[in-house]
């Protein structure tokens, strides 16, 4: 739900520690706050699907004219809740007010059948940036929409729909609701908004409220004040002292586009947002929740932000206190949105999953567990999603399972007081799938000032140097931003070493590929301490920025095989003085040597003039000795950016000088560079047995 519709008398104010201090403003009368949608639903034609093709209810109530009802939907990627109220409207007509997200439709309903119709292809309201806005019938699944209409079957106090709702303006899909239910409100919230000018403003929203034990009960629909983000709130109740109590950091609705959890919170003694405690008073059959102030916050910072609420009220139409357990877990009465020991979770019920979506804002240690258990089923903690812990400003500790498999883009960003990560699996560790570096948490760990870098650890061992155990296949981002990582040993089964693997570890100096790696991206993007790579063989292919910003490397070798030097792979390593090129490269492409400045020798041992994109070598200087075989030197001297070099050399002795030959007969083969090769791949290579040396193809 992206809607403000409740907040037209808001009053905006920062809610600080002093917070006698505080100013207060009023915020303006802002239109509902819908957003053009990332979903992308295709139009069909309608299916003729009459009344008759839904199910009757068997227990439809006479009327429901003044009943309001709680819903639950989705869009394409969250879970919300809303409300409506049902009126009387023209004749048989009925309207439900605010059922799409915030604006009224018409509809009938049959008594006979428990069924509500709602006639779609109908201009629903207009907004003042993207006009009329025209509803239609959504099949979510298909992600299509038609002129069907809606209908919901009311069947005691629950309504299904077979539809949801797709709000089309001019420029797209406004308002997408699917898998819509709803359940009619046992509860309503009432709260008084003051203006600096005018009157006092009272609203009410309807409530689902459910007693899930003796000492407990859950709340849905307190998001609909402001975004709707469908959240389970859980207040502590104590019948002895008449009390409701919900902890500051308990999340209770989210304003995705921003990552921003807003919290209920009640006021201390010194004016300070603190827990919310609401007074109590029962009858035999109702409860009335009372608080004198309220804030509607979120975590700014080291202070809270957001909205001030007085007289607040909940109304609840039975005895929080006396009444029956009644939400026990099961079935559908379970949260899909659980909170447990601080970290809040998305359950899919489906695969029995869980990811992490954030935590309470008193969280200061954040140990993420393999599993958690909710009303008895097990949910495996696999996933961290997009932003769940963005700017947090609290969190010191972070622990990751071997369970996680999937952070998502931005999950860990500007978590500016982290001082340490906990490891539990090396192997697992590399295996995770990092959106990007910020989906990190180590980069957070290591932040510019060097004297306030924290620690890594690996099974409660604090690390500086790595030892990737055997069996390690791939390596994603998973040491992106490692900045006291000094020394890696990689294993021999290696055999993709992801974009970003080894970025920004500025510490790392020295580091061997084994010859099981075939290929590279930005492995070593901005590591500006590293002087000396080894590759053991096997890489074909460096597909672009592998070194990018390695402005300390001076020594690499490039082994025979390798057929292609990718975007910017070389660019800015100002302290490179000599590269050779195997004969085996076919491409050196756009900028793949720009900025290497220090460059005094280029050897390249390829016959035919490996195709040089643009600016292959922007910045080296032209006149420097390029190495080329004596066969070939016109030939270099012809092709676009080689030509641009004016100090041609044929290549008349191998690298090959410095190896000893003795009397043993062993094989053993080095690259033209002279560096040896266990197992040597297609390409050009020095073979040595006992005392005799040769140059031999390698096919």
């Amino acid at each position: 739900m992206k809607r403000l519709y409740s907040l037209s008398l808001a009053a905006l104010c920062v809610l600080t520690s002093t917070i006698t201090a505080q100013t207060t403003q009023i915020a303006g009368f802002p239109e509902r706050e819908l957003e053009l949608k990332s979903v992308s639903a295709e139009y069909t034609e309608a299916h003729n699907v009459t009344n008759d093709a839904v199910p009757a209810a068997e227990a439809a109530p006479a009327s429901l004219d003044g009943k309001s009802f709680v819903t639950v939907y989705q869009d394409s990627k969250n879970k919300y809740n809303g409300f409506f109220t049902v009126e009387q409207g023209e004749g048989n007509n009925i309207v439900l007010k605010n059922f799409a997200e915030g604006y009224d439709v018409n509809a009938t309903y049959d008594v006979a059948t428990g069924k509500i119709t709602i006639p779609t292809n109908v201009v629903i309201g207009t907004h003042s940036t993207y006009g009329d806005i025209t509803m239609y019938a959504l099949d979510f699944a298909a992600s299509n929409y038609n002129r069907n209409p809606i209908v919901g079957t009311v069947d005691g106090d629950k309504v299904v729909f077979n539809y949801g709702v797709y709000g089309l303006v001019e420029e797209g899909g406004f308002i997408v609701m699917g898998n819509v239910t709803a359940t009619e409100a046992n509860a309503k919230i009432t709260y008084t908004m003051k203006p600096q000018q005018g009157d006092p403003v009272t609203f009410e929203n309807p409530l689902l409220i459910t007693k899930t034990s003796d000492t407990a009960i859950k709340v849905v629909g307190l998001s609909g004040i402001l975004y709707g983000a469908y959240y389970e709130v859980p207040f502590a109740i104590n019948a002895s002292a008449n009390t409701a109590t919900l902890p500051l950091g308990t999340v209770i609705d989210n304003r995705y586009s921003y990552n921003r959890p807003y919290y209920l919170g009640g006021f201390n003694p010194v004016g300070q947002v603190d827990d919310l405690e609401m007074k109590v008073i029962t009858s035999e059959a109702t409860s009335l929740l009372t608080a004198d102030k309220v804030g509607y916050v979120y975590a700014n910072n080291m202070q809270y932000s957001g909205y001030i609420f007085h007289d607040v009220k909940i109304d609840v139409n039975f005895n929080i206190f006396t009444g029956e357990v009644t939400g026990d877990g099961d079935g559908d009465e379970d949260t899909d949105t659980p909170t447990v020991d601080g970290i809040s979770y998305q359950l899919y019920r489906d695969n029995a999953t869980a990811t992490v979506t954030g935590c309470l804002a008193t969280l200061t240690t954040l140990d993420i567990p393999s599993e958690i258990n909710v009303s008895g089923n097990v949910y495996k903690v696999n996933a961290v999603k997009t932003q769940a812990f963005m700017n947090n400003k609290t969190i010191t500790s972070v622990s990751i399972p071997a369970s996680i498999a999937i952070v998502e883009t931005d999950a860990f960003r500007n978590m500016s007081n982290l001082k340490a990560l906990y490891i539990a699996d090396m192997a697992a560790w590399c295996a995770i799938e990092f959106a990007n570096g910020n989906a990190n948490p180590i980069y957070n760990v290591f932040p510019t000032s060097t004297s306030r870098w924290g620690k890594v650890y690996v099974k409660n061992t604090a690390l500086t140097t790595l030892d990737i155990p055997e069996g390690v296949k791939s390596i994603g981002r998973a040491f992106y931003g490692f900045k006291s990582l000094t020394s890696v040993k990689l294993p021999s089964t290696l055999e993709t070493i992801g974009d970003q693997a080894f970025a920004n570890c500025t510490s790392l100096a020295e580091i061997e590929i084994p010859a099981s790696v075939q290929s590279m991206g930005s492995v070593f993007f901005s590591c500006t301490g590293l002087k000396k790579v080894t590759f053991q063989g096997g890489v074909k292919e460096f597909t672009g920025m592998t070194f990018y910003g390695c402005k300390a490397l001076e020594s690499v070798n490039l082994s025979e095989g390798v057929e292609k030097i990718g975007k910017m792979v070389f660019s800015s390593c100002a302290a490179l003085t000599t590269i050779s090129i195997p004969s085996t490269v076919t491409m050196v492409d756009m900028m793949a040597f720009d900025g290497c400045s220090g460059l005094k020798e280029i050897k390249s041992y390829a016959t035919v003039p490996p195709t040089a994109a643009v600016m292959a070598f922007d910045g080296v200087d032209v006149t420097i000795p390029v190495y080329v075989p004596a066969n070939s030197v016109d030939a270099y001297k012809a092709a676009d950016e080689w030509k641009n070099f004016t100090n041609y050399q044929a290549l008349t002795v191998s690298a090959i000088d410095d190896i000893e030959a003795d009397n043993n007969a062993v094989v053993e083969y080095y690259t033209i560079q002279g560096v040896r090769v266990d197992n040597p791949s297609n390409g050009l290579y020095i073979k040595k047995q006992g005392n005799k040396v040769s140059k031999v193809v390698v096919k």
